[in-house]
């Protein structure tokens, strides 16, 4: 494996070297070889350019999820929080949610969507994450609330619509429940 690496390397200009490390990272995370997803994780880090480095950070923290490290996870996608563009801001705050939700802490996870989605009404993608979120937290009744304010606005998005028959068809005990909601 070293020498397909070693090729990529060679092959690639300088500056796309982190990112062959960045996917490194997460292959050998996926895998379980945290030493050396964490070594190229390191590599990726210092190669990337600055302007790219919050992305960094979230991957960063995922990889510190999946090893059980939650306290450097959190210092990361917090990292990335802070460094993501104006632009950007939502991608990384809905990562931030997504943290909660992988400790478990659902009412922060919401609460932080909550506030993503008042700041990025325009936006499809975070309407839909945000859904997505209550979703899997549960919280089916504000899920299928926001989908329908959601749909009011993007009423084109083919996404929302799609959950928004999942959360009406979930709800149905029976037939004649089915019909009605068809």
């Amino acid at each position: 494996m070293n020498f397909v690496i070693q090729d990529m390397l060679k092959f690639n200009p300088r500056e796309f070297h982190w990112k062959v490390h960045i996917e490194l990272a997460q292959v050998y995370d996926r895998i379980g070889e945290d030493q050396q997803a964490n070594e190229h994780l390191e590599k990726a880090i210092l190669d990337c350019p600055e302007s790219s480095k919050w992305k960094l950070w979230l991957i960063a923290s995922r990889i510190m999820q999946n090893q059980g490290y939650m306290d450097e996870a959190r210092m990361c996608v917090e990292r990335g929080c802070i460094e993501a563009p104006v632009k950007q801001q939502s991608v990384a705050l809905l990562e931030y949610s997504k943290y909660f939700e992988m400790i478990k802490d659902d009412q922060r996870a919401v609460q932080i969507v909550k506030s993503v989605t008042e700041l990025c009404k325009g936006e499809w993608k975070v309407q839909f994450e945000a859904v997505m979120t209550l979703v899997r937290c549960g919280d089916f009744d504000r899920a299928e609330k926001l989908c329908e304010e959601s749909l009011k606005t993007h009423f084109a998005t083919g996404r929302l619509w799609a959950v928004m028959v999942q959360i009406q068809h979930s709800k149905c005990k029976t037939q004649k429940d089915f019909d009605r909601v068809q």
